[in-house]
């Protein structure tokens, strides 16, 4: 767990030096950074899309995750947190709206992608944090940017960083026998997908943004899906 509360105190730390810059930025500039960060999330996602070895279960893993995420509303859910946060702090004029926003974006951009999972992963099987050594000290400079332009919901997503990578350091260490490389692999193309998605949001140039939230479980669906399609390689064609 040390790994994680490493990069907990890194999304906390950040985000708090970013507000000090926040109203010093013309929101233009803000605008526009967010546009740039939005873009280099989504070539992000791409460059674990592209590793995929099984090209079926990653289709497999978005439609059941999403329809369990859908039928679960996380996004909801999430949502609710972040104005209970914004209500219980009393974060400013910023609005729960603009609280939540900073807070989900930030949360899934921290939580989503190949250095978390690997990173967890080592940090649970192996009591290796390198990985998410590194991850804090890229998170610590992407929560300034995000901070400065998204606000104060930004640091508060030090706590989903938190719950959401503590569970994944201990379920890794819980199912070392099943999380092969290939596991991994599927599981960090499908996280690639939701960062695509995220870094689509961040662009927005989309009508209906994303509720990339409701895609979370997909990025666990290898861990079953894997195995099973292995089993059945013979005959379908994963």
């Amino acid at each position: 767990m040390l790994g994680t509360i490493v990069n907990t105190i890194a999304v906390a730390v950040g985000g708090l030096v970013g507000l000090l810059f926040k109203n010093k930025i013309n929101q233009r500039y803000a605008n526009i950074v967010m546009k740039g960060i939005g873009l280099c999330i989504f070539a992000i996602g791409i460059t674990s899309i592209i590793k995929t070895q099984m090209l079926l279960v990653m289709v497999l893993s978005m439609v059941i995750g999403s329809l369990i995420g859908e039928a679960v509303n996380i996004h909801r859910g999430i949502e609710k947190l972040a104005v209970s946060l914004n209500k219980i702090f009393k974060t400013g004029s910023e609005g729960a709206s603009r609280f939540a926003e900073g807070f989900m974006g930030a949360a899934l951009l921290f939580c989503i992608g190949s250095m978390t999972i690997m990173g967890c992963l080592e940090s649970g099987i192996n009591h290796d944090h390198t990985i998410l050594f590194s991850k804090s000290l890229i998170d610590l400079v992407s929560a300034i940017t995000l901070a400065a332009a998204m606000g104060i919901g930004v640091p508060f997503a030090a706590l989903f960083v938190l719950v959401f990578q503590g569970a994944l350091t201990l379920l890794a260490g819980l199912l070392q026998g099943v999380l092969s490389p290939t596991v991994v692999t599927e599981m960090s193309a499908v996280g690639g997908l939701l960062l695509v998605a995220l870094g689509l949001n961040l662009v927005d140039i989309t009508e209906r943004k994303f509720t990339v939230a409701n895609f979370l479980p997909a990025v666990f669906m290898p861990i079953w899906i894997v195995p099973l399609a292995n089993k059945l390689g013979a005959v379908l064609p994963f």
